[in-house]
């Protein structure tokens, strides 16, 4: 909006929680925000994993089971 400015936002009132509810929110997202950024490594590692292995898979270079023995040595 053109016309919103600082003073205007500034007038606005917010309710914020105290430390207490803070703390306990914190304690529970936590986790789920460790496992988010564990499981986005994970899905990192398994897309170079899969754009190495399809191009040899497909041309015929190499074949599954030898493409499950190099996946199984990384794991």
């Amino acid at each position: 909006m053109p016309n919103l400015n600082t003073g205007i936002l500034a007038r606005v009132p917010l309710m914020m929680p105290d430390d207490a509810l803070l703390g306990v929110f914190e304690k529970t997202v936590q986790p789920i925000a460790k496992r988010i950024l564990a499981l986005d490594d994970q899905a990192e590692v398994l897309l170079a994993m899969r754009d190495t292995l399809l191009p040899k898979l497909v041309s015929g270079e190499l074949r599954v089971k030898a493409a499950e023995k190099i996946v199984e040595a990384v794991a």
